[in-house]
C-alpha cells in the first residue's frame, strides 16, 4: 500500500498542476486511493476463504483470483 501511495505521489510531482493541490485535497486524494486498495485487499481475503473439497476446484478459483489481482493491478 505504501508503495502505491508513494508511487502516485512520484507521478502527482511529474505534473505542473500538482504543485497547485492544498493538504486537505491531498489527503482527500490519498484517502480514496487508501479506500480502493482496502476494498481491493477485502476482495482478495474474501475469495481466499472459499473453502472446498475439491482439489480441481480450488486450483481454478486460486487461478481466477490470482488473474483477477494481476488485472487490478
Amino acid at each position: 500500500m505504501a508503495r502505491r501511495l508513494n508511487m502516485l505521489l512520484q507521478e502527482m510531482k511529474m505534473k505542473p498542476a500538482a504543485s497547485t493541490l492544498t493538504r486537505d485535497q491531498l489527503e482527500a486524494l490519498f484517502q480514496a486511493e487508501l479506500a480502493r486498495m482496502t476494498e481491493h485487499l477485502d476482495a482478495l481475503q474474501f475469495a481466499g476463504k472459499r473453502v472446498g473439497v475439491n482439489a480441481l476446484h480450488d486450483l481454478r478459483a486460486d487461478l481466477e483470483v490470482g488473474w483477477a489481482y494481476r488485472q487490478a493491478s
